[in-house]
């Protein structure tokens, strides 16, 4: 069993590496993906993301918005189960 995580991010280079921790710190016993899923932020969010391997980033093509940003991460996800988290949660 597995769990995809999708972290939606813009311009939270100050929070986005702490929501990661987050979530990289929970005791599951299945396979963990997460994805965070950058809405074109113009800030260092990319190179905070970028620190952490176990994770998947995806770019919007245009700054979207939390919810077109959401279906992306959904569109990617492998798990049927899925959580949400926000970049400054």
């Amino acid at each position: 069993t597995g769990v995809s995580v999708i972290i939606t991010c813009f311009n939270l280079e100050k929070y986005i590496g702490l929501a990661i921790e987050s979530v990289l710190s929970q005791r599951f016993a299945g396979e963990l993906e997460i994805l965070v899923v950058d809405d074109c932020s113009s800030d260092g969010s990319a190179s905070v993301i970028a620190r952490y391997p176990e994770v998947t980033m995806l770019t919007t093509p245009t700054n979207s918005g939390v919810l077109l940003a959401t279906v992306l991460g959904l569109r990617a996800a492998r798990h049927e189960i899925v959580a949400f988290l926000d970049g400054d949660d």
